[in-house]
């Protein structure tokens, strides 16, 4: 029995790599994990999804694809299928915001506990 020539080895060693890219979807109405399901099976039934998960508590949906194999539409498709809603980019703005704002609080509450830190020590002085 002899072994298959060179040149077949080369085709078996050289599969055609695609370029993978990771897109983040932000997804409205999202009630429970089970929502969250729907959306998971609902994305990774599309040709070319390779990896999709579902972040309840964010909102989105963070996908692994073929960009050559799966288009922005589908995408909105296959979430509007399963009853839920793609987010717009005021909402990514809109994110922006929210950052800051727990960034401000935080620098308050840092502010608020040393100051009460400085009294409290102060009487035990």
């Amino acid at each position: 029995m002899a072994w298959p020539r060179a040149r077949a080895t080369k085709q078996i060693l050289e599969p055609t790599m695609s370029k993978v890219e990771t897109v983040e979807v932000p997804i409205c109405g999202m009630d429970c994990s089970e929502c969250a399901q729907h959306v998971q099976h609902a994305l990774a039934a599309l040709p070319g999804v390779q990896k999709v998960d579902v972040l309840l508590a964010a909102e989105k949906a963070v996908i692994r694809l073929d960009p050559k194999q799966v288009r922005q539409e589908q995408i909105r498709r296959a979430v509007e299928g399963a009853g839920y809603t793609v987010g717009d980019d005021r909402a990514l703005r809109q994110t922006g915001h929210t950052n800051f704002t727990r960034r401000a609080l935080t620098l308050l509450a840092l502010v608020f506990g040393a100051v009460l830190l400085v009294v409290v020590a102060g009487e035990w002085l």
